[in-house]
């Protein structure tokens, strides 16, 4: 099982005001799968959150199958993505996570 988190992207907060004109926070940018492709978005509409395949939320973190991240590291998304090591359970395969 695998983790995934999609990417963010860095924003300025504005550039009227001398203080917040410098910081910038991170923003989550959607990603919806459509007929095999994946597209970013920054903010999806509810028709294209229904109408996809597959629909990550910016800022969140999604279990994945192990099909699904074949398909994401090959449409370039292979960053974003944790696998988990020790098995799909809490502690790992096995007894107290023994593998």
């Amino acid at each position: 099982m695998s983790r995934f988190s999609p990417p963010g992207r860095l924003e300025r907060w504005g550039v009227a005001h001398p203080l917040f004109g410098r910081m910038s926070i991170m923003r989550g940018v959607s990603l919806l799968k459509e007929s095999g492709i994946y597209r970013q978005t920054s903010e999806p509409l509810a028709e294209e959150i229904t109408a996809a395949e597959f629909t990550y939320l910016g800022g969140h973190v999604y279990e994945i199958s192990a099909a699904e991240a074949l398909a994401l590291t090959a449409a370039g998304y292979g960053n974003w993505m944790v696998v988990d090591v020790y098995g799909s359970g809490v502690y790992g395969a096995g007894t107290y996570g023994g593998i």
